[in-house]
């Protein structure tokens, strides 16, 4: 598996970033919850997953600066 990096960045409703050729939109921000918009060329694989699920693709300095 290629090396990975991890990027912790705060958006306000409104903003967006510019990510692998797509741009992530934070749309509505409501307690835990965000509703993000993501517009991407349609090869790019989109995939929701839970927090659990990419623990192990976070790097352990990242995890040990955010929690």
């Amino acid at each position: 598996m290629a090396d990975r990096t991890s990027l912790v960045m705060d958006l306000q409703p409104g903003e967006a970033m510019q990510l692998a050729g797509a741009t992530v939109q934070l749309v509505h921000k409501s307690g835990r919850a965000a509703r993000l918009r993501i517009t991407a060329p349609a090869e790019l694989k989109i995939e929701k997953r839970r927090e659990g699920e990419l623990a192990d693709h976070v790097p352990r300095m990242a995890q040990s600066a955010h929690g």
